[in-house]
């Protein structure tokens, strides 16, 4: 048994209860290390520290045996210090980075299983929930919301940016509400809030959930992980090249209901996680 100091994370991330948690690395780190890992709130007792950005760094509080920094907003910079951990995880580069998206996190935490048939196509045409970056400089996601309107599609808001629906959508980014208001849509906008190769989110997967087609704006590398036959993958560089995609899964019922019935994953998550933590092994050299 190791004891792993925890810094630096989102509420509920020790406690298990927010939709991305301890969880996942307690299992990705148990692999590594071939033993049981015990959250202590003691530095003194741990062995390993495992932190992000929200908290001012406990990397210089005592010399450690291991120390792992885990980057999973792109909108963050990097610490100053960065290299100095035994591995990085998630965003940010290092010469000890392993890629590993937030999105495995998150599947991780909150299992689902995506193996329901889809039988009749949905109704409404296409939706968005984006409140986080009402208030900041024009983004490529807001850039494309406006190229969208511009192409004659209608987009219903439910989020701060834009809304039009009368209500904002109530909830966290894992829990049911969201869901139930993606379902009546053809295809829900997924985007990042910032276009990084090693940033790949929920945001993903959420319409997916709700038995919808994502339209997605992020990672070039999405289709490492995720089935490109399943979304719509939006090129950044010029982002007409998925309007005719869009124009007919809005119209062609059968062309949808053949896409949102593809599978999603390329790999399970366990065997990402396998993968990622062989990765960690060969850093570390345990």
């Amino acid at each position: 048994m190791k004891q792993i100091y925890v810094n630096g994370f989102w509420p509920g991330f020790v406690e298990k209860t927010d939709g991305v948690h301890f969880g996942f690395f307690e299992a990705l780190l148990k692999s590594v290390f071939e033993t049981d890992l015990v959250p202590t709130p003691h530095i003194a007792d741990a062995e390993i520290l495992l932190e992000s950005h929200f908290e001012p760094t406990k990397r210089f509080a005592k010399e450690w045996t291991y120390t792992f920094f885990f980057s999973g907003e792109g909108q963050i910079g990097p610490p100053a210090h960065l290299d100095s951990y035994s591995c990085v995880l998630g965003v940010h580069q290092s010469p000890r980075h392993v890629v590993c998206p937030l999105l495995l996190a998150y599947e991780y935490s909150n299992p689902f299983s995506y193996t329901q048939t889809i039988t009749t196509a949905p109704s409404k045409s296409l939706c968005s929930v984006v409140s986080s970056d009402v208030g900041r400089r024009l983004s490529d996601r807001m850039r494309f919301h406006t190229f969208l309107e511009s192409q004659g599609l209608p987009i219903d808001y439910g989020g701060s940016y834009k809304n039009n629906i009368g209500y904002k959508i109530s909830g966290q980014y894992y829990q049911q509400p969201l869901l139930y208001f993606f379902k009546p849509y053809r295809i829900v906008c997924a985007f990042e809030n910032t276009l990084t190769d090693t940033y790949i989110s929920e945001k993903v997967v959420n319409p997916v959930r709700a038995g919808t087609i994502p339209l997605y704006l992020g990672s070039s590398v999405i289709t490492s992980f995720l089935n490109p036959d399943r979304i719509v993958q939006v090129d950044p560089t010029d982002f007409s090249k998925c309007i005719p995609e869009i124009r007919r899964l809005l119209i062609d019922d059968a062309y949808w209901l053949k896409k949102v019935n593809q599978p999603l994953f390329i790999k399970s998550v366990k065997e990402w996680m396998a993968q990622i933590s062989a990765a960690i092994k060969q850093i570390l050299r345990v």
